[in-house]
């Protein structure tokens, strides 16, 4: 009940991040997804969703964040299926060219809906529409739905297709960084970033320089720390 955004989702974010390591998993995600959309359903239809650009550009900045946070939490870690069915509606709007059918600030989670609804032909589909963008915002919010999906046939699809001649080497770092906070996807990535670490810092100095060595960071054992030190 927080007025301030970021102490208002702080709580679901530590859980997020608790997720995304592994430590809640298994039989205990069904009642996490619960909790989340108990916890924070109400507080986003309180102020109100509608997925349509500037419906919001009254609001000032932190509420317009709040909203953004808690969409991210009740579509994204709750799973809503309503929430999640209004974006996936908003987004292929959008990418159809109504560009009013959703506002920049709930991209990623429409394009996530997207995903979620449209299976492997929304994989190829959004992949290519991102690859074809002179957009950034655009281009940087698709990979972020692909690379975010947690689901592992995309996840080696995406790594298929990570040579493919139009994706910069920031796409390519960006799209690793992202599959490896998700646990489905963890494994696959770090391992191909092992074998494919020339191919991640060609051309990107200090980029990859910098963020590289965070692939790993979501793992959290003696043995894997070392393994990491030396393969890296």
């Amino acid at each position: 009940s927080n007025d301030y955004s970021g102490a208002a989702v702080d709580g679901g974010q530590r859980l997020a991040g608790l997720r995304q390591r592994g430590m809640i998993a298994g039989d205990a995600l069904p009642g996490y997804r619960a909790f989340i959309a108990e916890t924070y359903g109400p507080k986003l239809a309180a102020i109100g969703f509608d997925p349509r650009a500037g419906v919001y550009e009254a609001d000032n900045g932190d509420r317009q964040k709040l909203r953004a946070d808690l969409v991210s939490l009740v579509a994204g870690e709750a799973e809503d299926k309503a929430l999640r069915a209004r974006l996936a509606t908003a987004a292929t709007a959008w990418l159809a060219g109504d560009k009013a059918a959703l506002d920049q600030a709930f991209f990623v989670d429409g394009l996530s809906a997207y995903l979620a609804a449209g299976g492997p032909a929304a994989v190829a589909s959004l992949f290519d529409k991102a690859m074809g963008s002179d957009d950034t915002l655009f281009r940087d919010s698709a990979l972020a739905a692909l690379s975010g999906t947690g689901d592992t046939e995309t996840g080696r699809w995406l790594l298929d297709h990570i040579d493919d001649q139009r994706m910069r080497v920031s796409d390519k770092i960006n799209l690793v960084q992202v599959m490896a906070l998700e646990p489905e996807t963890r494994d696959m990535t770090y391992d191909w970033s092992v074998r494919n670490y020339d191919i991640l810092v060609k051309g990107s100095g200090i980029f990859a320089a910098n963020r590289l060595p965070t692939v790993p960071g979501r793992y959290c054992s003696v043995e894997k720390a070392l393994a990491v030190e030396a393969a890296y």
